[in-house]
């Protein structure tokens, strides 16, 4: 039996969803991620254009007088972008016909959102494609984008992070970055903008909010090697059980040294070592191959998925 549900704020969806999408938390990370932040800016009177949906169905083999246990389909509009999760991270489409079928147009004709609000809807493919199929009646005003999801997870008790014998012998460190770090962590930033080439350059005014921002919620962290700052990496997307690394840059004075695959390795074994953690998640560009020379593969991250955003065409350079 499959019910759909419109949620009042994130509050409310969080209140209602949580627990189930925190038992495949890597799957649902987005719409956890993004009700959280929307949360965060509504406590500082920030609040963006939102809505909040949700697929469940009743599991018979948990004890709950909560009909709406287990999450199937999670929806979450927010400043533009609809967030989709569900039917897991892989290449087998789910599927999408009978009952579920109709309970996924109920929630398309009740959601508050009207598709010309949306700029971008963001999910794993397949499921991404299948959602986006019904949602979408001009199907050729979309363009596709996507990157590669890599997950290192900890394994009875151990990070599993692989070490060469010359990272083992670099003298590297990662520390939390402070105030005195902003001007190198704002020219880091917009090099990197620039070397990545997908969100386009920044400017100083930019550069210098965003590297403020992630300072002050110690979320921004220098790699530094025989006590020089060497390259940076940020923490992003922080939940119960995990965490995205994101902005690895590596500073151009000091590339082909091995120093990146140093500074990931480090971050995440401290990620899951110090922190507690149980895994650790990053991106890559779509158009690349995402197993050959991918310092990320080499250090013991396992592709997962390809996360997709299907963007209006109108919004693409």
């Amino acid at each position: 039996m499959y019910k759909v549900h419109q949620y009042a704020d994130a509050s409310e969806f969080l209140n209602k969803t949580k627990a189930s999408l925190e038992k495949h938390e890597l799957v649902h990370t987005f719409p956890l991620w993004v009700s959280d932040l929307a949360l965060a800016d509504a406590a500082t009177g920030q609040a963006k254009a939102q809505s909040y949906s949700a697929i469940t169905k009743l599991d018979h083999t948990v004890e709950s007088n909560n009909d709406d246990a287990v999450v199937v389909l999670a929806a979450v509009f927010y400043d533009g972008f609809m967030y989709i999760s569900g039917g897991g991270m892989h290449e087998q489409p789910m599927v999408l016909d009978g009952a579920l079928g109709d309970a996924l147009d109920e929630l398309i004709r009740g959601c508050p959102t009207n598709l010309h609000e949306i700029k971008r809807f963001h999910g794993y493919r397949p499921f991404l494609d299948q959602v986006a199929a019904r949602w979408t009646t001009n199907c050729h005003e979309w363009k596709y984008e996507s990157v590669w999801s890599y997950v290192l997870e900890k394994r009875e008790g151990a990070h599993n992070v692989n070490w060469t014998d010359a990272m083992r012998a670099m003298a590297g460190r990662m520390e939390i970055a402070t105030e005195r770090d902003l001007p190198l962590l704002k020219t880091w930033i917009q090099h990197f903008m620039i070397d990545d080439g997908y969100f386009g350059p920044m400017s100083d005014a930019e550069a210098i909010a965003f590297c403020t921002k992630e300072i002050k919620a110690r979320a921004a962290y220098i790699f530094h090697v025989d006590d020089v700052p060497v390259g940076t990496v940020y923490k992003r997307r922080v939940l119960r059980q995990g965490l995205s690394l994101g902005y690895v840059f590596t500073d151009r004075a000091h590339r082909r040294k091995g120093y990146g695959a140093a500074m990931v390795a480090t971050m995440t074994r401290d990620m899951l070592e110090n922190e507690d953690f149980q895994y650790v998640t990053l991106l890559m560009n779509g158009q690349r191959d995402p197993k050959a020379n991918c310092i990320y593969h080499d250090i013991g991250y396992q592709l997962c998925g390809r996360l997709a955003f299907l963007v209006r065409a109108e919004n693409t350079n």
